[in-house]
């Protein structure tokens, strides 16, 4: 759902976003969103938790299988490092919601990455 935000443009949020209750007495502002339409050839960002694990070649499984799966990493942050593991903020652009949780699938059958969850921005 998108909620018109005055100087700012529209904030995108998953339709279960907490913050929409606040806007919930303000209709007028609501718009119905989507990713578009099997033609639109724009790219969309996906954001993704993973945890990795810290292990040689780790990093480069994750990029080689966002990369046949034919998604492109826009941005990559290490939020936490331990000896065992990676917490890993990552922003993927794909063409739409399937395309994303195809990515989501093709990372949880990477035996180098221990979970992968979807962050609502």
């Amino acid at each position: 759902m998108g909620i018109v935000t005055t100087g700012k443009g529209v904030a995108v949020h998953t339709i279960d976003c907490e913050t929409l209750k606040r806007f919930n007495d303000e209709p007028e502002r609501w718009l119905d969103i989507t990713w578009g339409d099997a033609n639109d050839e724009h790219m969309h960002l996906g954001r993704l938790k993973v945890i990795l694990n810290n292990e040689p070649g780790a990093l480069g499984d994750l990029s080689n299988i966002i990369a046949k799966s034919q998604g492109n990493i826009a941005n990559i942050n290490i939020t936490n490092r331990t000896i065992t593991f990676f917490d890993i903020i990552i922003d993927v652009e794909v063409k739409d919601l399937k395309h994303l949780n195809n990515v989501i699938l093709a990372l949880k059958s990477s035996s180098a990455i221990s979970a992968v969850t979807r962050v609502s921005k």
